[in-house]
């Protein structure tokens, strides 16, 4: 955080009021990733291609406040899984559409590519 406020000490201050909102929720943010794109899509041939990020966070052990397992086991975040609308004639990216944030609590016990496709899309840890 401290990167994208480019040393400006109100800009960094001003993200951290913005997170620490009760009224921010994870949610409302994914809600909001979809509310322009709705439009945008309207009347178009659409695709709608997702896959899921790891966001890792350098930390260590007793200031990982929730974070979970990532990659294999060696790195601490959250994982993001996004939801994009694409022009299928244009290729343009459309906007979001939707998406979901979680941890894992522990070790991923079956590979993804050993899972059953019914269970890829569940993305429980």
């Amino acid at each position: 955080m401290r990167q994208m406020a480019r040393g400006d000490w109100a800009a960094n201050m001003a993200f951290w009021r913005f997170v620490n909102n009760p009224q921010v929720t994870i949610d409302k943010l994914i809600e909001g990733w979809s509310a322009q794109t709705r439009t945008a899509v309207s009347g178009r041939h659409v695709l709608a291609i997702q896959d899921t990020s790891e966001v890792k966070f350098q930390t260590q052990a007793g200031r990982r406040r929730g974070l979970g397992k990532v990659g294999k086991g060696n790195a601490r975040g959250v994982l993001l899984h996004a939801m994009m609308a694409v022009d299928a004639d244009s290729g343009v990216c459309l906007g979001l559409t939707g998406g979901n944030v979680w941890t894992r609590k522990g070790k991923v016990k079956i590979p993804h590519e050993r899972r059953a496709l019914a269970d890829k899309g569940r993305r429980a840890g």
